[in-house]
């Protein structure tokens, strides 16, 4: 991948966004179309288009970081559960979802709203 992806331009301040953890391999921004406040992302840090494709190493990690923030998630937002989802079809850069579940129609991508950033 030549271009830069949107998440990457975020992650080098090229564009608005709220990053809220980067390492090495990987970074956490929030998300400007969310489930329920809270949704996030885990993206890697290198552009891959498909999960399987990452290295085995930055996934398991990734999915650490999952767990961590799931529980954060989940007491922050008192929700019964956390939803992890790696859809990907929107943005060709690897990303897990990850947002505070209170209902299963939470789930639906048609129940993502646009809040202004302030909000994010």
């Amino acid at each position: 991948m030549s271009e830069k992806s949107v998440f990457t331009k975020v992650r080098l301040g090229e564009l608005p966004g709220e990053v809220l953890l980067e390492e090495d391999n990987l970074f956490v921004m929030m998300t400007i179309a969310p489930h329920s406040p809270g949704h996030c992302l885990i993206i890697p840090t290198d552009q891959v288009s498909n999960f399987e494709d990452v290295p085995a190493e930055v996934f398991a990690r990734m999915m650490l970081v999952a767990q961590q923030l799931g529980r954060v998630l989940k007491r922050l937002y008192a929700s019964p559960k956390v939803a992890m989802i790696a859809a990907g079809m929107e943005v060709e850069h690897t990303h897990i979802h990850l947002f505070p579940l209170h209902q299963e129609s939470d789930i639906s991508f048609s129940a993502a709203k646009h809040p202004p950033m302030t909000e994010i």
